[in-house]
């Protein structure tokens, strides 16, 4: 028997899980495919920034997921050692990894890992009816054509073949992307002979880290420069070690050695390694993020270092830029062309991210050149500041497609265009974040996810917009009014009327009525031709 699905995601990562979630959210059937036989038991991904717990926000989770975080405590600072127990030669402050309040979000950066976050994530989804799971599954055939998408999918345990029609596909599949191969898209970028050893291992670090606990301890051993990561803040551990052969023979005993030389503990240390992985330095982005009714999201997109906790967030920010599209085209509210800006307004901000993360990596090498060579030390750090302080990048980009009015206001003026963010109400941007209750527990934010938002000012002609907004509304189109709170201090003008996408993106926005208020809407929302 054939299953029939609007969406056949390919790949059950956070990624690919979180798109199940959404798209029921959105009122959309899915069905998901995995090869693994469960979820992840690695740590794998460990740093979730403010931007990816907003999307966990809209899904009720954000509160689940900050509870299995590091804290405050350990992502205050990252910092490099010689070895752990002499002590830093070099404490970096972590603006994006520190796990505080705000006022530009209204969520904390989380430090966690990966086999902790997709159990929440996976139970988000299995509360929707409307998507389907499957693991121990992979896809040996898939094609497309005018009318839809057409897979096989082997049951890795049994061996027996299905078939699954879909209006539309997503791969999210990693890096070795199946799906990517079969839409000819081709990844570009850096990749170096370099190649890391992930060691997981149990082991009670504090007598040798003391109060100079971080995010990243990273430390220069025999193979240059490697890094522990605390997985629980107690004995749950990861090292990654560097070295420039793939296949050469490192033994546990090697990978036990190094841990203990570089810790500075020598054989009293009680040590368990439990897990040893394998990959390369690579940070490259496809050509192409989609093709037809076929598009890439994570790791079948951009494969990231993981030099600032990038590459799982860049995978999120693509998906919520996505799946509004996409929901919208399959439930027949706004054309298919809308989907080709999937790639216009996000590939520009996926190669920028891919190259910041292999800056951080040189950077952070320079401060072990400096301590070498006798050179400042508060130089090297000062270099190495944007390693996990990337608030520009984060929260300043600015996207642009046909969905987006094009701004004739000034560009806000910052010192460093990576690092500084200024709230603005601008075309392309995020809409930016206030609370709008006294008790600071509703953003703005929990106004978006499905419906466009007409935000108005006291002093704006509120009538005429909402009888504009009611007109959309009887076509079927998914908009709504929301009245801004008067507040002292605000990136909000009473005066202006701002039009923001499901995706918290400022579409539009209009100090004075130059035109009616509906034939203004109409021409910045992607309404059906005669719709």
């Amino acid at each position: 028997m054939v299953k029939k699905t609007s969406v056949l995601i390919v790949g059950g990562g956070p990624i690919g899980i979180t798109t199940s979630a959404l798209l029921s959210q959105y009122g959309i059937d899915s069905i998901m495919v995995d090869k693994r036989p469960d979820l992840s038991n690695h740590p794998r991904a460990r740093f979730y920034d403010s931007t990816t717990l907003e999307i966990f926000r809209q899904l009720g989770v954000a509160d689940d997921v900050e509870e299995t975080g590091l804290g405050a405590a350990w992502t205050q600072y990252n910092r490099a050692f010689i070895n752990l127990k002499a002590g830093p030669i070099a404490s970096i402050y972590a603006r994006e990894f520190f796990s505080i309040d705000r006022k530009i979000t209204p969520q904390k950066p989380v430090m966690t890992c990966q086999d902790l976050l997709e159990p929440i994530l996976f139970k988000a989804a299995k509360g929707f009816e409307l998507g389907q799971h499957y693991f121990s599954s992979e896809v040996v055939d898939l094609k497309q054509d005018d009318n839809g998408c057409y897979a096989v999918i082997r049951n890795l345990d049994t061996g027996e073949l299905s078939e699954v029609e879909a209006d539309y596909v997503i791969g999210s599949d990693g890096a070795r992307s199946y799906v990517r191969d079969v839409i000819g898209a081709e990844l570009e970028g850096e990749v170096r002979e370099r190649w890391y050893r992930d060691v997981l291992f149990d082991a009670d670090l504090s007598p040798y880290v003391r109060d100079n606990i971080g995010g990243l301890l990273y430390v220069h051993g025999p193979a240059g420069v490697g890094v522990f990561q605390p997985l629980d803040g107690k004995r749950r551990w990861r090292c990654q070690i560097g070295s420039p052969v793939k296949d050469c023979d490192i033994s546990e005993a090697f990978l036990d050695r190094y841990i203990r030389d570089t810790v500075g503990a020598g054989d009293e240390l009680e040590l368990n390694i439990t897990s040893v992985l394998v990959w390369q330095m690579t940070a490259r982005t496809a050509n192409k993020f989609g093709e037809g009714r076929m598009f890439l999201l994570g790791d079948a997109a951009n494969v990231f270092t993981p030099t600032g906790g990038m590459g799982m967030n860049c995978g999120f920010a693509g998906m919520y830029n996505l799946l509004w599209k996409l929901a919208y085209v399959v439930k027949g509210i706004a054309p298919a062309s809308i989907l080709s800006t999937y790639e216009e307004e996000y590939h520009p901000q996926a190669v920028r991210r891919v190259k910041q993360c292999m800056k951080n990596a040189n950077a952070l090498a320079g401060i072990y050149r400096a301590k070498k060579q006798g050179d400042d030390l508060d130089e090297a750090c000062r270099n190495c500041y944007q390693y996990a302080s990337y608030t520009g990048i984060d929260f300043g980009y600015e996207l642009s497609s046909s969905l987006l009015l094009q701004d004739s206001d000034a560009v806000p003026h910052v010192k460093d265009d990576d690092l500084d963010y200024i709230p603005v109400v601008r075309s392309g941007r995020r809409a930016p974040h206030i609370w709008i209750d006294e008790s600071a527990n509703q953003s703005i934010f929990d106004w978006f996810g499905i419906d466009y938002v007409v935000a108005l000012g006291k002093g704006a002609e509120i009538a005429e917009w909402r009888k504009a907004v009611e007109s959309l509304q009887a076509r079927g189109f998914p908009i709504r009014v929301e009245m801004l709170p008067e507040q002292a201090f605000t990136p909000y003008e009473l005066e202006k009327v701002v039009l923001i996408r499901p995706d918290r993106i400022v579409a539009a926005h209009w100090r004075h009525i130059e035109a009616p208020a509906l034939e203004l809407l109409e021409q910045s929302l992607p309404l059906m031709d005669g719709g």
